[in-house]
Parts: C-alpha cells; sequence; structure tokens
C-alpha cells in the first residue's frame, strides 16, 4: 500500500511541474502599454508613427531594459530609438519596422535600437546586436533608404534580402543569408569610424575613406560568411596603419592633386588587405539552413503610418465680442493687428546626422517657439543616454556648447543657437528654413545612438 501512496504521490509532483513549465512564467515588473490590439494588426489596422517601431509577436520573457527597472513587451508595445531589448531563454520577439522591413529576435539575444525614422520612401533603420541572433526580413528598399545591423565586430548593409546575423560569446559574427545580397566589413573598416577616429577635417579625404565601404565584400544568396576575432583584429591593424599615414597627410590646410593621389592609394590598398583577411564566403551550413526557413512563417504586416508632423495645425485666433458701443475704425484696426497664425509641427531629429531641415519656414519677426518633448541619444556610442541639454561639458563642435546639446539655425550657417531643452524665439531676426542638430562635429557623428521629438511652434 505504501508503494503504491508513494507512487501515486510522485505523479501527482510530476503533473503539478508539468503543468507549471507549461504555463507562461508571470513578469517580473511592468508591462508597457498596448497601442494596438491583435486584431488590429492582422486586420491592417494597427497604425504607428515615423519613431515607433511595433511589437508584431512575442512569446516569453521580452524587455526593454531601462536604468531602474525593465519593462516587459507584449504583442502590440511600441518601442523607439536608443532602446535595449532582451530576449531570455525559449523566448521569442518580431519587431516591424515601417512597412519595408522586420526583425525576429531569437531567445538569448540583446539588440539596440541606436536610430531609426520609418517615413515612407526615406525608411533608415539602424540596430546593434550586442549578443544572440536576429533574423532580418528587408524588402526593396529605395536609393534614400537604408537597413543596417552591426555587431561589436561586424556592419552589415542591405537594399532588400532575408538574412540572418549572429555574435557569438567568442566573438565571432555569422552573416548568412536566404535571399538577396548583403555587403559586410569588419566594424573597424566602417568610414565613419575611420573619419571619427583620425579626427579627419579636410571633407575631400573623407568622401575618399567612403571608398573602403564601396569595395566590401558582397555575400549572396545561400551563402555565410564568419567575421572571427583574429579576422577583426587584422583589419583593426591594417586601418590603424592606414589612418596613421593619412592624417600625416591631413594635417595640411591646403592639398595638392599628388597629395590625394597618395590618400586615395593608401584607402585603396587598405581595402584590398582588409578584402584578402576576410573569409571567403562559403553555401549556408546545415543548421544555418534550419534556422533560414523560419522566413517562411516571419510576414511583414500591412501598417497605417502616420506623421509625427502635425497636419494643417494653423489656427487664427479668435477677435473679441463685438462692442457695439465702442466700436471705432481705430479700435477695429489694433485687434486686426493682433490676430496672428500659429502653426505647430513635431519634428524628429538623429543624433547620427548633421544639420536636418525641419521644412518650416521662418520670416522675420516670428515668434519661434521649440520645446523637447521625448527621447534621448548618447554621444559616440556612450551607454549614458541624455537629452537636449546634452552633456556637462564642453565640445569642439559646430559651437562650443555642451556636448549633445540640441543647437539650430535659420537660414545659414553663419548664425547658430542653443536650442537645449526649451528656447522662445520672441522675434527671428532672419528668414530662412530652420535647421536642428546635436552640438557634435560632422566626422563624429557616425557612432552616435537616438533620437529627440521636438515640438516647433511659429507665431506669424
Amino acid at each position: 500500500m505504501r508503494s503504491a501512496r508513494q507512487f501515486a504521490h510522485t505523479l501527482s509532483i510530476l503533473a503539478v511541474c508539468a503543468f507549471m513549465i507549461s504555463c507562461p512564467q508571470a513578469k517580473q515588473g511592468p508591462v508597457r502599454a498596448k497601442a494596438f490590439s491583435v486584431e488590429e494588426l492582422e486586420s491592417g489596422s494597427a497604425t504607428a508613427a515615423y519613431t515607433e517601431a511595433l511589437v508584431t509577436y512575442a512569446s516569453g520573457e521580452v524587455r526593454v531594459k531601462g536604468n531602474t527597472e525593465d519593462e516587459y513587451l507584449e504583442i502590440g508595445s511600441i518601442v523607439h530609438a536608443s532602446e535595449t531589448i532582451a530576449v531570455g531563454a525559449n523566448s521569442m520577439c518580431e519587431l516591424q519596422f515601417g512597412e519595408n522591413s522586420i526583425v525576429r529576435i531569437e531567445e538569448n539575444t540583446e539588440i539596440r535600437l541606436d536610430d531609426f525614422w520609418l517615413e515612407p520612401e526615406k525608411e533608415s533603420v539602424d540596430i546593434f546586436l550586442a549578443l544572440g541572433t536576429v533574423l532580418c526580413k528587408v524588402s526593396q528598399l529605395s536609393a534614400e533608404e537604408s537597413f543596417r545591423i552591426r555587431t561589436p565586430t561586424t556592419a552589415c548593409g542591405v537594399r532588400g534580402t532575408e538574412f540572418m546575423v549572429k555574435f557569438t560569446p567568442a566573438a565571432d559574427t555569422v552573416l548568412a543569408v536566404q535571399q538577396g545580397k548583403v555587403a559586410v566589413l569588419p566594424h573597424s573598416a566602417e568610414a565613419g569610424k575611420i573619419n571619427q577616429e583620425a579626427e579627419i577635417k579636410n571633407p575631400k579625404i573623407t568622401a575618399l575613406i567612403r571608398k573602403i565601404e564601396d569595395s566590401a565584400p558582397v555575400i549572396e544568396s545561400g551563402r555565410q560568411v564568419t567575421i572571427d576575432k583574429d579576422t577583426a583584429e587584422q583589419t583593426e591593424r591594417i586601418v590603424n596603419d592606414m589612418k596613421d599615414k593619412i592624417k600625416a597627410i591631413d594635417k595640411k590646410e591646403e592639398l595638392s592633386q599628388n597629395e590625394l593621389d597618395t590618400v586615395n592609394e593608401l584607402i585603396m590598398e587598405a581595402a584590398g588587405k582588409i578584402n584578402k583577411t576576410m573569409e571567403r564566403p562559403r553555401a549556408v551550413t546545415d543548421d544555418n539552413k534550419e534556422k533560414l526557413k523560419s522566413f517562411e512563417r516571419i510576414e511583414i504586416k500591412k501598417l497605417r503610418m502616420k506623421p509625427d508632423k502635425a497636419q494643417d495645425n494653423t489656427v487664427e485666433s479668435e477677435p473679441p465680442a463685438k462692442d457695439t458701443k465702442a466700436d471705432t475704425p481705430e479700435k477695429r484696426d489694433k485687434t486686426s493687428a493682433k490676430k496672428r497664425s500659429r502653426e505647430e509641427s513635431i519634428f524628429r531629429v538623429s543624433a547620427q546626422k548633421g544639420w536636418q531641415d525641419t521644412g518650416i519656414q521662418i520670416s522675420t519677426g516670428d515668434r519661434v517657439t521649440i520645446d523637447y518633448v521625448s527621447g534621448s541619444w548618447a554621444v559616440a556610442g556612450a551607454v549614458n543616454q541624455t537629452d537636449a541639454d546634452g552633456e556637462n561639458r564642453e565640445t569642439s563642435g559646430p559651437k562650443n556648447y555642451k556636448k549633445g546639446a540640441l543647437i539650430g539655425r535659420i537660414g545659414g550657417e553663419d548664425d547658430l543657437f542653443l536650442v537645449g531643452k526649451y528656447l522662445d524665439i520672441e522675434s527671428a531676426e532672419r528668414s530662412g528654413n530652420l535647421y536642428l542638430r546635436i552640438n557634435e562635429p560632422d566626422g563624429v557623428l557616425y557612432d552616435n545612438n537616438g533620437s529627440l521629438k521636438i515640438r516647433i511652434i511659429v507665431e506669424k
């Protein structure tokens, strides 16, 4: 009898354990609010702004990492630029970026959304893969659009394709292409990184350095390549040698054509050496073929994209109630003079770009209010994010304001001003379009991440 009871007791414990394993684990923290329902997603009625990526699938532990507390993501959640997403064991998440691309984040993976802008025909996505595996499905992009995945050792750029990127604890980056083409280079060979670290001043040299990316190996359908730690280190040595030689030439204020030709030869020589250090593309391995089969089940959903920028918000102040007893021509003239139109717009400023045209025309005498709404950015890949006020240190950027601060100009580049979190210009002294940017030199924008959402009010 005791054996029978013990057996029955053991079975009941096993049943409870099986039940606990099969049930979803309770989320140990706050859950980010949903912006749309599953029904809206499936019907194609889900709506997203140009600064919002949508969670179209989530299973298990999917978190946005916060400074003090993480938030869990579910289908219907929205994420923004500069946020870091961590996917735990036996978990998975799919993020859709606008109308053209979707990324499946596999288990035990962490990515950072360095920057993205999802305006149709102008989409740009920049993702940093810190560890783990992502599968990316990208529709054909226009010449003005871009999609890039970076790891600590590698950068991958695409126009339209299906591919997988894996970064291992051993610091190996594996790229496998299911369909289309992907250009790949060790991270140290990216033009922006070279210009930033070498502090290149001459724009002609900056343009020549981009030839390294133009000569990057292209991995085609059914092929894969691995960039291991040794390849990354060899590339860095080649690039450092090239940078030292180019920096000596860049110090001169004026360059002759012979000197520019020398720079070009140094760059092309380095590009050839880098290509020789990289592994030759080979057929996709069987285990990666299995992983690539997942693309059959990854679907880019139909979305309704909406601009952040306010539409037709021009309003005219109402005249005061008519006073028949004191209605004189002089009073009517004064009342009419006080009428002003008011235009309110929302604009997103990227940390990775120089001067950005808001498209807002300012006229002399206009009142202009620029107000920080939300978002954060980081300078040169820094872990700590900052807002429109920038960091507590000076910089040698376009103006010696705080590093990473929001700055602006109206029209030409000879009259810059600090914006920060709030600026009220009671009467504009010049006419022209309003431009905004992060306070950082153009040559060092490449490793920045994040963006700010800015409200602009113009009273004419």
